[in-house]
């Protein structure tokens, strides 16, 4: 799986650690909450991270880790 969006469903709850091989992560428009996780090591390939208008929170740990991303989008955040 390289590709995937979950965007404008109902998910709620704790965002989920992202699997290392994902390219491009969407889930806008949910209910998900917490802090922001992202569980990949310095081999991540994740290029898109879209988590806008949910409720995440906090600070993004191991983000500095994810060599190959180029758009982030978190905002309407709390």
């Amino acid at each position: 799986l390289r590709e995937l969006d979950l965007s404008n469903n109902y998910l709620h709850g704790l965002l989920p650690c992202l699997g290392c091989q994902l390219r491009k992560f969407i889930a806008d428009n949910n209910s998900l909450d917490g802090d922001v996780e992202f569980c990949c090591d310095s081999g991540s390939m994740i290029s898109t991270l879209s988590m806008s208008h949910n409720q995440l929170n906090g600070t993004l740990s191991k983000i500095h880790q994810a060599a190959w991303l180029s758009q982030l989008d978190l905002s309407y955040n709390q």
